[in-house]
């Protein structure tokens, strides 16, 4: 009986190299559970290979970096937020790098108006630039990418503040104490999570405000101008629930207050704030034009800040 006793092997009795291979098969759930054991499985549990493998397999478009580079943080704070937000964030910083340089752009050049794909004669050798784009200019590259990033970016925001909403009325309803504890301890989990994850969006942000400020600008000129086109035959302001959007991503970069400690000039900022004066009043000159603007749809939750969703042409203040 007592020989018998003495083959009985726990798991951490097991060779690491042993352990490390079992644990490779495992699930988050499963090796975070291992990480509260004794100090030896909780080494080996906590190897950042093991988790970076979890994370990548979950998120493939993952980074670290504002984990410090920490990936059982990143699969820990991730695991309590939805995979569209944390799709949205690894979208938006993937644009950023590509825009950097430090990623290989994917783009169909044969789609992009212009482009010697759609002119050149057949057999013709392509002018490509060093982005593989064919007849492409450099400087169209960034304007281009910061358009998907601002939708990402508006994307990301509005879902924030739509659960920050959703929290207050949840716990404002609840009818007892112990499940307003529960609602508060599980919301500020997630809200927490979100933060910290939202770094990485601050981050990326900074760059674009520090690395490319006139793309910013332009992308507010270009809002700006879109409030030029008027479909007499049509809708009027076709383009205003667009616009709406964009504000509304502006505003959402703006409320990021980055400047000098990320990097971000003052003068940009001030820059920024001006051309957004000025989209701001050509905002309301439409909605003093205006006899009827499309209405578009308002994200739960957004701040009362957003004030264009509410805009409905001079109709809205006549007493028909």
């Amino acid at each position: 009986m007592e020989e018998e006793q003495d083959c009985i092997m726990s798991l951490s009795d097991f060779p690491e190299p042993i352990l490390f291979k079992v644990f490779r098969h495992l699930e988050g759930a499963e090796l975070a559970k291992l990480c509260t054991q004794d100090r030896r499985l909780r080494v080996v549990a906590g190897e950042q290979t093991l988790w970076q493998a979890l994370a990548l397999d979950r998120w493939p478009n993952a980074t670290a970096c504002h984990h410090g580079g920490d990936w059982q943080q990143l699969y820990r704070t991730r695991a309590r937020l939805p995979n569209t937000f944390t799709a949205g964030i690894d979208r938006l910083h993937q644009l950023t790098r590509q825009a950097a340089g430090k990623q290989q752009l994917r783009m169909n050049s044969d789609s992009l108006p212009g482009t010697a794909a759609s002119s050149s004669p057949a057999g013709s050798p392509l002018r490509t630039n060093v982005y593989g784009f064919s007849q492409v200019p450099y400087t169209r590259i960034p304007h281009m990418l910061l358009d998907k990033v601002m939708e990402n970016l508006f994307s990301l925001c509005a879902w924030s503040a739509g659960r920050s909403t959703a929290r207050r009325n949840l716990f404002a309803t609840s009818s007892s104490s112990s499940s307003r504890d529960a609602c508060s301890v599980n919301s500020s989990e997630q809200a927490a999570a979100a933060a910290s994850e939202m770094r990485l969006v601050r981050q990326d942000m900074a760059w674009w405000l520090s690395s490319k400020p006139e793309a910013v600008l332009q992308y507010v000129r270009r809002s700006s101008s879109m409030l030029d086109d008027w479909d007499m035959w049509g809708s009027g302001f076709s383009a205003w629930p667009e616009v709406v959007w964009r504000r509304s991503a502006l505003q959402f970069l703006a409320d990021l207050q980055l400047g000098p400690q990320e990097g971000v000039c003052p003068s940009v900022t001030e820059r920024l704030q001006r051309e957004l004066a000025h989209l701001d009043d050509c905002i309301r000159s439409v909605d003093t034009e205006s006899t009827d603007l499309p209405t578009p749809t308002r994200p739960q939750g957004l701040p009362a800040k957003h004030w264009w969703y509410s805009l409905r042409g001079q109709l809205a203040g006549c007493a028909c």
